[in-house]
């Protein structure tokens, strides 16, 4: 690839920034998109990678001084990663009305295609933060729900039914083993002492049961 044709890739994406820019965005997913696709449809796909690393690092270094720090090289590969796991711009679309930046680099970083998949529409349906879905990866929710247990078409219908009509399934939720160790409990203890942690630490109790939960205190009244 010639000092051309890099520069005319750089004028591209420069476009498109300032395309984007008119009322300019606090965020902008589909911009961030449109720049990886770009990327990789004209160099990822073109070039042997050693030498694609080093045309992305160039034009990320040219555009951080026409652009802006937020289109360095490092930006660059997370817009490229953003937009190998999401190659359809609709489905970015549709995300980025309750997905930040941040949540979106999350999910691109998840190799499992099915895995992704889970994790981005149950965050969706749910609301997750950023924080709860970093904590729901890390605890490895998708793996201990009876949903990773099936065969793959069925995990594929599933997943198909959640993004399309928002039907969460118990097999979405529920999981085998719960991971309670954030309750700082002894190696044994009693119920009360399990219900004190509990109450304590309710919030995340509740995020680790997942949805479909409700808990209701029970109160005794006297009759008198």
């Amino acid at each position: 690839m010639n000092f051309s044709y890099t520069t005319a890739l750089i004028q591209d994406i420069e476009r498109l920034v300032q395309a984007a820019a008119h009322p300019a965005p606090a965020y902008n997913p589909t911009l961030y998109w449109q720049i990886g696709h770009l990327l990789i449809r004209h160099v990822l796909n073109c070039c042997r990678a050693e030498y694609a690393s080093q045309i992305v690092a160039d034009v990320g270094r040219e555009l951080e001084i026409r652009c802006g720090p937020e289109y360095e090289e490092k930006s660059l590969d997370h817009m490229i990663r953003f937009a190998t796991a999401f190659p359809d711009e609709s489905t970015v679309r549709a995300l980025s009305t309750r997905f930040s930046w941040s949540h979106f680099k999350r999910l691109s970083y998840i190799p499992s295609p099915l895995k992704r998949d889970y994790y981005t529409w149950m965050c969706h349906i749910e609301g997750w933060s950023t924080r709860v879905l970093a904590d729901k990866v890390s605890g490895m929710v998708y793996e201990r729900t009876s949903l990773s247990a099936e065969p793959e078409e069925c995990i594929r219908q599933q997943l198909a039914a959640l993004s399309q009509k928002g039907e969460v399934t118990p097999a979405l939720v529920f999981q085998d083993p719960y991971r309670l160790d954030f309750l700082d409990l002894a190696e044994t203890f009693s119920e009360r002492e399990l219900e004190a942690a509990i109450m304590r630490e309710m919030e995340r109790f509740l995020d680790e049961l997942g949805a479909g939960f409700t808990f209701l205190a029970l109160l005794n009244f006297k009759w008198v």
